[in-house]
């Protein structure tokens, strides 16, 4: 009697998907504009296409409809998802905005490469609504910023107030309020001190 070939498992979109977002791991910024880091679409496609078509996966869009508010451009794309087996249908919106006439590529380019970062669950750098100043070395001790840091929440300051305080200050900031104080001179940190007890 023949043996019987063992079946091989299909995989299904989602387990494809996972073993996608494994092989890119996390997206490095490697674009910059001024003081800011920011992922480039163009390496980030590069990356991502490179696994989708060895798992054949194909992604492509259709714009749905496309809204002009001043010298903003808001995109509707219907993103499909296939492979062999299944397809996926979601709707994303991208928006831009330009003086020129490249709003409509700038929604368009950020809506591809954010539906890339949400769909993959792909981690970069700094999330976009905290402050973006550039990371700083620290100049106070980490036991004299918890103290600090301890201080603050005891006091019931707001941390806007906190923020504009080690700003009025001199720090140069960082990507958290705890970086921002370590940043601090020691008379800085003194003044500090002051403000948050007294």
């Amino acid at each position: 009697m023949p043996e019987a070939k063992a079946k091989t498992k299909v995989k299904s979109l989602h387990e494809k998907v996972l073993e996608i977002s494994k092989a890119v791991g996390s997206v490095e910024k490697t674009g910059k504009n001024g003081e800011y880091s920011y992922v480039q679409a163009s390496r980030l496609m590069e990356s991502v296409y490179k696994e989708l078509h060895k798992h054949g996966i194909r992604i492509f869009s259709n714009v749905a409809k496309v809204e002009h508010v001043g010298t903003k451009v808001l995109l509707y794309l219907e993103i499909n998802i296939t492979d062999t087996d299944n397809h996926q249908k979601i709707h994303w919106v991208g928006e831009g905005q330009d003086t020129s006439d490249k709003a409509l590529y700038k929604a368009y380019t950020g809506a591809r490469k954010y539906f890339l970062l949400d769909y993959f669950q792909l981690p970069i750098g700094l999330d976009p609504e905290t402050d973006p100043s550039p990371k700083t070395t620290p100049k106070l001790s980490n036991k004299r910023v918890e103290t600090l840091w301890q201080e603050f929440t005891a006091s019931g300051k707001e941390h806007s107030e906190l923020r504009n305080k080690i700003i009025e200050l001199g720090s140069p900031g960082g990507n958290t309020v705890k970086e921002a104080i370590s940043a601090l001179s020691k008379a800085g940190a003194d003044q500090l001190h002051d403000w948050l007890t007294s």
